[in-house]
C-alpha cells in the first residue's frame, strides 16, 4: 500500500496542459480501436468462412493492410498513454515483459501469414490453415493487450510479481479481466461484419443470417458490458458516473444501434456504430481514471516541442491521406 500511495504522489511531467494531450489520446485510440476491430474481427470471420464455405466461402480481405494501419495507429496512442499514466504502465509492461516483447515477433508473424491467407495462388486447405493461425495469433495479441492494461489499473495486483519475476507475468486478475476481453472480441466481431454487410462483402454472412449474427453479437456485447460493471468497486462506478458520460447514456447508445442494424439500415448503423464507440471509449477513460485516482499530470508551459509535434501530425496525416486515395484507386480495403 505504501508502494501504491507513493505512485499517486509524483504524478507525470507534461510539456503541455494535460487535457491537450487527453484528448489527443482519445483520439488517437478511438481510431486504432476502430481499425484494431476490423482486423480482428475480419480475421475470425474469414476463417470461419473458410471452413462454412470452402473455397467460395470467404472473399480474400486486405488483411496485410488492415494490420498495418492497426499497427501505425497504435503507436500514438500507447506514447500518449505513457506521457499520462508513465509510472503505471511501464511497470505493468516490466512485469509482463516477456508476454509484452513477445506481441511484436507474434504480429511480425501474423503479418507474414496474412499474405499466405488471402493469396489466390494458394490453395484452400493452406489459405485455411494460415487464417486460422492469424485469428488465433491475434486472439492472444488482444489478450495480452487486455491483461496489460488491468494489470496497469491494478497496483494491488503488482505484488504477484514475487511469484514470477522473470516477465512471464500475465493473467492477474480474474472475471472482470475475462469479461473485459470477451467485450473485446465481440465489438471487432460486430465491426468487421457491419462494415463487410456494407460494403457488399459479408459472403455467407450476407442477408438475414448476418443481420441476426450482429444482433447476437450485440446482444452479447451488452450482457459482458453490463457483467464487466456489476463487477466494478463501487468508487470506481461513482467516479465514472459522474464524468463527462454516464452508463445510462451509453445503453440508449447501444440499443439504438441494435434497432438501427436489425431494421437493415446498415450505413446509419455503420455511423452509430462509430459513435457508440467514441462513447465507450470514454466511458472506459472515466472507469480507469476512477481506478488511478488521483493522478496528478503537472509540468512547465513548453509548448516547442507540441509545436513540433503537431507540425510531424499534420504532415504526417497529409500523407497517410495521400496512401488511402491510392489504396481506394487500388482497388479498396
Amino acid at each position: 500500500m505504501m508502494a501504491f500511495d507513493s505512485l499517486h504522489a509524483g504524478g507525470v511531467a507534461l510539456p503541455v496542459s494535460p487535457w491537450i494531450v487527453k484528448g489527443l489520446h482519445m483520439v488517437t485510440l478511438t481510431t486504432h480501436v476502430a481499425v484494431m476491430n476490423i482486423l480482428l474481427g475480419t480475421a475470425l470471420l474469414y476463417a470461419v468462412g473458410l471452413y462454412v464455405g470452402g473455397d467460395k466461402g470467404a472473399t480474400a480481405p486486405k488483411l496485410p493492410i488492415w494490420m498495418a494501419f492497426t499497427i501505425n495507429t497504435g503507436v500514438a496512442p500507447l506514447l500518449f498513454c505513457q506521457a499520462l499514466l508513465a509510472h503505471y504502465i511501464y511497470t505493468s509492461s516490466i512485469l509482463i515483459a516477456g508476454w509484452w516483447l513477445g506481441a511484436v515477433f507474434i504480429l511480425i508473424a501474423a503479418y507474414y501469414l496474412s499474405y499466405l491467407a488471402t493469396s489466390a495462388e494458394a490453395v484452400v486447405s493452406t489459405r485455411r490453415l494460415a487464417a486460422t493461425a492469424i485469428a488465433l495469433l491475434l486472439l492472444f495479441v488482444s489478450f495480452i493487450f487486455v491483461c496489460n492494461i488491468d494489470l496497469m489499473t491494478h497496483p494491488v495486483r503488482w505484488n504477484r510479481y514475487f511469484d514470477s519475476p522473470h516477465g512471464w507475468l500475465l493473467f492477474t486478475g480474474g472475471a472482470d479481466t475475462l469479461l473485459r476481453w470477451a467485450h473485446v472480441v465481440l465489438a471487432a466481431l460486430f465491426h468487421a461484419l457491419l462494415l463487410g454487410r456494407i460494403l457488399g462483402k459479408a459472403d455467407w454472412l450476407a442477408g438475414k443470417k448476418g443481420r441476426w449474427l450482429g444482433g447476437s453479437f450485440l446482444l452479447f456485447l451488452f450482457a459482458t458490458g453490463i457483467a464487466h460493471h456489476g463487477l466494478l468497486p463501487a468508487t470506481v462506478k461513482h467516479m465514472a458516473g459522474d464524468g463527462i458520460l454516464d452508463l445510462t447514456l451509453l445503453i440508449i447508445s447501444a440499443g439504438v444501434l441494435a434497432l438501427v442494424y436489425v431494421s437493415g439500415r446498415l450505413k446509419l448503423a455503420g455511423l452509430w456504430a462509430c459513435s457508440n464507440l467514441t462513447l465507450m471509449i470514454l466511458f472506459r477513460e472515466d472507469i480507469r481514471s476512477g481506478f488511478l485516482a488521483p493522478v496528478t499530470n503537472t509540468g512547465p508551459a513548453d509548448y516547442g516541442s507540441f509545436t513540433m509535434f503537431v507540425l510531424s501530425l499534420v504532415l504526417g496525416g497529409a500523407a497517410l491521406g495521400y496512401m488511402v486515395s491510392l489504396l481506394r484507386k487500388g482497388g479498396g480495403a
